[in-house]
């Protein structure tokens, strides 16, 4: 089994202790195939060990594009980077040199935990996901499937298991799933169920996706395509 890491953002990481979010959708390496998305098709759509690696292959008329898979395959292990601070007084050392956790003061910090953001006096600096060395990591992932597919595509289920945030509100006798508009703007005087999209997980994963993507030439009406990964938390600390 082969151990990669992974970068996840603050809230990604909290819906990944919760066990609300079991997969992400990742465009590594795929810069070229999505400059044109709806010109290029992979030869299938999941993963297969060719000479090159294990990866997909596109097709685009006589062009053809080997794309490895960034996070390994099923069975592999993922270990999680995510931003975190150490007390002020080991902020001249580089994440490297930090001395064993059991013997630090205070420990790691995870932002993830902070609430509001909002850091207690005796926390440093905050440290780049990147930057957090796999002896500190406390979350493990295993990987369960990997496959291609463009985002637009994605179904109800899968945008749920994407850990997008939802609320249920029960209005008489009647429940009904509301789920996050992540480009919602709230000036105040939006009407009840501003900021949500009633019994619609995919608008609320679409505009997740827009918020984080968009500004980069990868919105959603772009049609890109990523890398889905499937997995299960395997240990947290």
């Amino acid at each position: 089994m082969n151990e990669l890491p992974i970068l996840f953002t603050g809230s990604n990481v909290i819906s990944i202790l919760e066990k609300l979010k079991s997969q992400t959708r990742r465009l590594n390496g795929l810069e070229e195939i999505n400059e044109a998305p709806d010109s290029w098709r992979p030869v299938t759509d999941a993963p297969y060990d060719y000479d090159e690696g294990y990866g997909v292959k596109f097709r685009c008329g006589d062009k053809v594009r080997f794309i490895k898979a960034p996070f390994g395959r099923p069975g592999d292990g993922l270990w999680v980077k995510e931003n975190f601070c150490t007390h002020t007084s080991y902020d001249h050392l580089k994440p490297s040199t930090l001395p064993d956790i059991n013997t630090m003061h205070n420990g790691i910090s995870f932002l993830a935990d902070v609430y509001n953001g909002e850091k207690s006096s005796w926390m440093g600096k905050t440290r780049p996901s990147i930057y957090l060395p796999r002896r500190f990591s406390r979350i493990d992932l295993s990987v369960i499937s990997v496959r291609m597919e463009q985002v637009n595509d994605i179904s109800e289920d899968d945008a749920i298991a994407e850990g997008i945030e939802g609320i249920e509100e029960k209005f008489h006798d009647d429940a009904q799933d509301y789920w996050k508009d992540y480009l919602f703007v709230d000036n105040g005087e939006a009407d009840f169920g501003g900021g949500w999209f009633m019994g619609d997980p995919i608008s609320s994963f679409f505009s997740l996706w827009d918020s984080i993507n968009k500004e980069r030439g990868y919105g959603i009406k772009k049609r890109p395509w990523s890398w889905v990964y499937d997995f299960e938390l395997r240990c947290s600390e």
